[in-house]
């Protein structure tokens, strides 16, 4: 009987064992891909590697992936290379122009120097540069820049279409200020105020002008307001001929997803079963040694007070048995004694009617 459950066991293992083989080499194999990698573009957006699936796209003659980032880059270039800006001479207008970017990029300090490159080139400077790298412990986090640039309004056009070709835009805002009626406006009263400084010094001149102090103090604070006025103007005449440029530039990094390994067979799965009970055995094991090891300095400590403990209340409970034994026995032989007096004078009145008769 023994025999016949052995036999059908084996026999229902290597039925097992075929099938999972059979049924894992006959799966269906995954459509290929092809990847196909492509240097660093001089602009627009092509990741590293593009993958295409084979099933999905035939070409009947070779594509060059080159052309079409090279193409988006410069129709994107194009787009932004007609970009109007006004100059003071042209159009007798004081205009000043903000332009705010957010840009992405899969070359990130390559970005930054080409970017730092063109500034320098148009005669621009960076009034603000705030960079976040990675960590080493981290080195697929993206990165992050944030640039104030100043650049001459001449050289606007051409940078923003640069930075159009070059990286990948995913917001752009062109802002433009009219200072020219605020500019006029402090030029008129900056001469209202002179006449009026005028005249007050011509005042103060006067021998006959009893409140000199009066009109000193208001001299004053006249000059201070003109030399506001003219500092305005002159910050104005600096902003109509730098426009001001914030860059926010990302890192993005395209990671490829690992291959799926191929599912395992009945034998390999029995084996990873195996393997692993054992290791959680042997991790136990090894646990419950430590554990013993850590606790066995506490359990002679505590057995170095207890077994004093346990001997002292042995001998007082073997000493109370001894002392209710001895009062049990004691009682037992007073009983016995009484018993026999009670025995004794019974035996004497069962004797006394019988003398008498």
């Amino acid at each position: 009987m023994k025999l016949k459950f052995t036999v059908l066991f084996v026999a229902i293992v290597f039925v097992l064992m075929a099938c999972g083989s059979d049924n894992y080499e006959s799966t269906d194999v995954a459509p290929q891909s092809t990847t196909v990698a492509s240097p660093r573009p001089t602009g627009g957006v092509v990741a590293e590697s593009v993958v295409v699936e084979d099933s999905l796209f035939e070409f009947d003659e070779e594509f060059d992936f080159d052309d079409v980032s090279m193409a988006s880059s410069e129709e994107m270039a194009n787009l932004f290379e007609d970009v109007l800006v006004l100059l003071p001479e042209d159009s007798g207008r004081l205009l000043s122009y903000m332009v705010e970017f957010s840009l992405e990029t899969e070359y990130f300090m390559e970005g930054i120097g080409a970017l730092w490159d063109e500034i320098s080139r148009l005669n621009g400077y960076v009034e603000h540069e705030r960079i976040s790298g990675r960590n080493l412990r981290h080195p697929s986090e993206e990165r992050f820049a944030h640039f104030n640039i100043r650049i001459p309004n001449r050289s606007l056009s051409t940078l923003i279409s640069f930075i159009a070709a070059e990286f990948n835009l995913v917001h752009y805002r062109r802002d433009m200020i009219d200072f020219t009626f605020l500019y006029e406006g402090n030029e008129g009263l900056v001469d209202d105020l002179r006449d009026i400084e005028n005249q007050l010094l011509e005042e103060l001149d006067d021998e006959e002008n009893r409140n000199t102090r009066r009109t000193a103090n208001e001299l004053r604070d006249i000059r201070a307001h003109i030399r506001r006025l003219e500092q305005e103007n002159r910050q104005i005449e600096r902003d109509v001929n730098y426009s001001i440029i914030s860059i926010s530039l990302h890192e993005v990094i395209f990671v490829e997803p690992l291959p799926v390994p191929p599912p395992p067979t009945f034998w390999e799965s029995l084996t990873n079963a195996t393997s692993i009970s054992l290791s959680f055995l042997g991790s136990t094991l090894q646990f419950l040694f430590i554990a013993v090891l850590t606790l066995l300095p506490w359990a002679i400590i505590i057995a170095i007070f207890a077994v004093p403990c346990v001997i002292l209340a042995r001998k007082l409970k073997q000493r109370g048995i001894v002392k209710q034994q001895q009062y049990f026995d004691e009682m037992a032989r007073l009983a016995r004694i009484k018993e026999e007096k009670m025995n004794k004078g019974f035996l004497e009145e069962l004797e006394s009617p019988s003398d008498q008769s």
